[in-house]
């Protein structure tokens, strides 16, 4: 059994780090910065969850609103034309009535989201 010889002795430092410690560490630093800029700076283009979140309830509550007050203009101008046939015939046929109420009905649950938006925007 003869002798074992001596098994090579790993470096893991790189041969430039040795020989030039200060510019090693200088470029490390210089390409760690680089790579964070540039991570903070991809993040900054995309829109982040809760600000889409937002935009897109906020969107859908102008929808919503925009909705209403087209539909409480449709309402409003039925609910003339019914007045003017009531004004005409001096009553409302059970039909007219009827639909009277209806838009009636619909034009205060219209109203009624309206009332209650504004208090929740003060």
């Amino acid at each position: 059994m003869g002798e074992q010889a001596p098994k090579p002795r790993m470096n893991f430092v790189p041969k430039v780090a040795q020989e030039n410690p200060i510019k090693f560490a200088a470029s490390t630093i210089g390409a760690l910065s680089i790579i964070v800029t540039s991570a903070f700076a991809i993040d900054g283009r995309y829109a982040h969850s809760t600000d889409t979140d937002n935009k897109i309830q906020q969107i859908q509550e102008q929808t919503n609103r925009s909705i209403d007050y087209l539909r409480k203009s449709q309402i409003e101008d039925k609910l003339f034309e019914i007045d003017l046939k009531k004004g005409n015939k001096g009553q409302l046929s059970n039909t007219d009535q009827a639909l009277r109420n209806r838009y009636q009905q619909q034009l205060d649950e219209i109203m009624q989201r309206r009332a209650e938006f504004k208090d929740q925007s003060k």
